[in-house]
């Protein structure tokens, strides 16, 4: 699910969507059995402590279903939207994913980062599976991109599979030519990432 609208998403063939956990929320009242997944939530664009709470509150509603999909994000005026750096984006990213960790083993979080600090923070309520709720992310980079490296250091690769119309609207998307003041600078094949357990 889309966290803002730019429109190279929407002439990409994207369409505007739903906040992903309002959506989800109710997608668990209506059927408590269904497995559930972000895609994608944007981490850099949200404070790691508020995401930690929506997911942890969202994924007890599910009774422990729920999967956090994440990306780093590519277009540049989406980042300017939000008050975010789009160049620190992976390094953002990376500092909440640690944070997000912290956050669901139920225990007071003590965090000093470059963007985010933390002393005796608790999450509640405690996600039911130990090793917390699985992160998956999705990254749009060119070879060479930063932010490709920082994502599989952090995160552990697993097989991804695209749906044909994905295929469509990802290649209407690379074949889209910005208009000015727009930027996609990242717009290679997506792999897909699997988060390992708290260190």
């Amino acid at each position: 699910m889309a966290e803002t609208v730019a429109p190279c998403w929407l002439a990409g063939g994207g369409r505007a969507t739903l906040d992903p956990f309002v959506a989800l929320t109710a997608a668990a009242a209506a059927s408590p059995r269904l497995q559930l997944q972000t895609h994608i939530l944007v981490l850099a664009y949200r404070n790691p402590f508020v995401v930690a709470k929506a997911a942890a509150s969202l994924d007890a509603l599910a009774g422990g279903l729920l999967i956090l999909g994440i990306g780093t994000g590519y277009l540049k005026p989406e980042y300017a939207a939000v008050g975010v750096s789009f160049e620190d984006r992976g390094e953002i990213t990376d500092e909440s994913i640690h944070i997000l960790r912290q956050a669901w083993t139920g225990e007071p979080v003590q965090h000093e980062g470059p963007r985010f600090t933390a002393r005796d923070v608790v999450i509640l309520p405690r996600p039911p599976r130990a090793e917390g709720i699985p992160i998956r992310g999705r990254w749009q980079c060119e070879p060479g991109d930063p932010s490709r490296g920082r994502a599989v250091r952090s995160l552990v690769a697993v097989p991804g599979r695209r749906r044909r119309h994905q295929d469509r609207a990802h290649r209407r998307t690379l074949n889209h030519r910005p208009s000015a003041g727009e930027d996609r600078l990242c717009a290679g094949p997506m792999p897909t990432i699997s988060a390992g357990p708290a260190r």
